[in-house]
């Protein structure tokens, strides 16, 4: 399907995709990993879904939920908020895109961390 081959060649080798606004990095993974999964693509038989949840899963902070700068987007390279905050928004879309890449069924850990973050 040619929605693939471009999505595939556009990804790059980290596993995350880049978002053209904001917050790119976390708000662009979610949505590669949906389209995806959308199309019939897993976990188990997609490389770039398994690299989507590495990438999410390595920004993961000690607090369990996730905080992207919008200076990731300006400097194109993934950026904490200051102070390694996490923020509920950049927290439900890695939350989404790891349940819609099943991480639940893999290993729900993460997610019951992200849940319970204040």
């Amino acid at each position: 399907m040619a929605v693939f081959r471009r999505m595939n060649s556009h990804d790059l080798i980290t596993g995350w995709r880049y978002g053209s606004w904001g917050i790119c990095f976390t708000y662009g993974t979610w949505f590669g990993v949906k389209g995806l999964v959308s199309g019939g693509r897993s976990f188990s038989n997609c490389s770039n879904i398994r690299k989507a949840c590495d990438f999410l899963l390595s920004k993961q902070l000690p607090s369990g939920g996730w905080g992207e700068s919008y200076l990731s987007c300006q400097n194109k390279v993934y950026t904490n908020l200051e102070g390694n905050k996490g923020h509920v928004v950049n927290t439900g879309w890695a939350m989404l895109a790891l349940i819609y890449a099943g991480q639940g069924e893999r290993d729900p850990t993460p997610l019951h961390k992200a849940a319970m973050c204040t």
